[in-house]
C-alpha cells in the first residue's frame, strides 16, 4: 500500500500524471507515509506487549521496564508524525498551494 501510494505520487510529480496537480500528487505521498506510520505504531505496540506480561507477572527487571519506556517513547513519536502528515494533508486540501 506504501509504494502504491508513493510511486504514482512521485511519477506524477515527474511528469504531471495521473494526477494533474502537484499538491494532489505530494497528497498522495504523503498518504503513503500515514500507512507507513501506521506500521510503525503497530509495531512499537507489539513490542509494548511482548513484555507487559513480565510485568504483570512480578518479575520485572531494569531491563523490561527500560523496552516499556523505549517502545512507548518510540511509538509516541510515529503517532506524533502521523498527525503531523495528516494535518499537512488537509492544509495541502484546503489551500491547493501548487
Amino acid at each position: 500500500m506504501i509504494a502504491a501510494c508513493v510511486l504514482p505520487g512521485v511519477w506524477s510529480l515527474l511528469t504531471g500524471s495521473p494526477f494533474g496537480a502537484d499538491w494532489l500528487a505530494v497528497k498522495v505521498i504523503l498518504f503513503g507515509g500515514i500507512v507507513a506510520c501506521g506500521l510503525g505504531v503497530r509495531h512499537h505496540i507489539r513490542k509494548y506487549l511482548q513484555v507487559w506480561p513480565e510485568v504483570l507477572a512480578d518479575r520485572s527487571t531494569p531491563e523490561i521496564e527500560q523496552a516499556l519506556r523505549s517502545s512507548m517513547i518510540r511509538g509516541t513519536w510515529v503517532l506524533a508524525m502521523m498527525h503531523v502528515l495528516i494535518w499537512v494533508i488537509a492544509l495541502l486540501g484546503v489551500f491547493k498551494p501548487f
